[in-house]
């Protein structure tokens, strides 16, 4: 029986995504066939490409789920898991889900936001995007008759649409009236968000990026929509262009508003806020392993027999015996290893390493030991799947 229902749920998911695409494909194809612009054709050659990702992230998210519902991937998650146990990335946790990104990715985020930013503010000012300052135009004199019934019309002169109701009260659309500039922005911050590199974690990341996007193309648009028929309502009723369109306090409700619109986005796509901690994260570890570095120089530069006195005093004034440390030398050998192996160990790792032959000296003692060093910040420690990494 649960198996019958398992198979129903596929079929009506894979039903109700592909439904969406077509329904969006005759829409657009009516849109196109009622469009007035000399260059409407270019509205089909932005379409259809779309059209084919979007089929590909259904097809995505299809494989995703027929995966997850018919437990096929746990070969997959246990080959990942063992790859990313070997290699020990910083690993952070967050609402159940594990986080680690890659160097690459986490340079390439603000590198491309900033370029594709720049570069569209550059071809916006250059090229207008009439077959959308149509579809614009049209939606804003549609709103404007359903709620204010001004009568007001779409005109088209010299590749310049126009909304109005009469001559004297009339205004032409641009690209920034229609939220291009805000949605290449937002689209560039949601594609370059670093996904993680856990398999369970970044296995529905395409599906939560394309929701993500979607959800701001449509809500910046739709708010510019209002904010276009809420404006020219003022203007026709006698209020200053100025004043209703380039006041301080519209520019607040706008920047407000498209916050809003990012944070909800965002609500799909958590890796954005991880990856800036996460980036934090390292840059504070590798500022601290410079410091660290500057430390155990001037160690070195001191006299031999008493280099390390102070660690034995801060081990000392935690409560641990130094008859042990000061016979097997335990806190130098500690350092020293560590330094010089560059990688990072459990206390049992260490036990195993130095001081097999050793019996008094246990993993619990080398484990405590550690940890006080960890919190002096005189070593490095990081949590990976419950166990505790130490490292230099």
């Amino acid at each position: 029986m649960r198996h019958i229902i398992k198979k129903r749920l596929i079929i009506i998911v894979i039903w109700v995504l592909f439904s969406m695409n077509l329904l969006f494909a005759f829409n657009i194809g009516l849109a196109i066939s009622l469009m007035e612009s000399e260059k409407w054709i270019y509205l089909g050659s932005v379409i259809i490409p779309l059209l084919l990702i979007l089929n590909y992230v259904y097809l995505d998210r299809i494989y995703n789920y027929l995966r997850h519902t018919l437990k096929e991937g746990a070969k997959l998650n246990e080959t990942h898991k063992t790859r990313d146990k070997k290699n020990k990335p910083p690993v952070i946790q967050f609402r159940g889900k594990k986080y680690s990104f890659s160097t690459r990715a986490l340079i390439l985020f603000p590198v491309a936001i900033i370029i594709i930013a720049l570069s569209m503010n550059q071809f916006l000012k250059k090229i207008e995007i009439i077959w959308l300052h149509e579809l614009f135009a049209k939606h804003q004199v549609f709103f404007l008759n359903l709620i204010f019934s001004l009568g007001a019309q779409t005109s088209y002169m010299y590749n310049t649409w126009f909304v109005g109701i009469s001559e004297n009260v009339r205004v032409y659309i641009n690209n920034g009236c229609t939220g291009l500039i805000a949605m290449s922005i937002f689209i560039a911050v949601i594609i370059f968000t670093p996904h993680s590199k856990n398999q369970k974690t970044k296995e529905d990341i395409i599906w939560r990026k394309t929701k993500a996007i979607i959800f701001s193309i449509f809500l910046i648009y739709f708010y510019n929509i209002f904010r276009a028929v809420i404006q020219f309502y003022l203007y026709s009723r006698g209020f200053a262009w100025s004043v209703v369109h380039d006041s301080l306090g519209m520019l607040s409700i706008t920047i407000f508003t498209h916050v809003c619109i990012f944070l909800f986005c965002t609500k799909y796509l958590p890796e954005f806020y991880v990856s800036i901690y996460y980036s934090g994260k390292i840059i504070y570890k590798e500022l601290r392993k410079e410091r660290l570095a500057e430390t155990f120089y001037y160690i070195k530069q001191t006299d031999q027999k008493g280099k390390y006195d102070w660690i034995r005093e801060l081990l000392e004034r935690e409560g641990m015996s130094l008859y042990l440390i000061n016979k097997y030398d335990i806190d130098s050998r500690l350092i020293q290893f560590l330094k010089e192996n560059n990688e990072k160990y459990t206390a049992k790792a260490i036990k195993n390493r130095l001081f097999n032959q050793q019996d008094r000296i246990t993993e619990d003692l080398l484990e405590k030991m550690l940890q006080i060093l960890a919190n002096a910040e005189i070593l490095l420690s990081e949590d990976f799947d419950g166990k505790i990494y130490y490292f230099f």
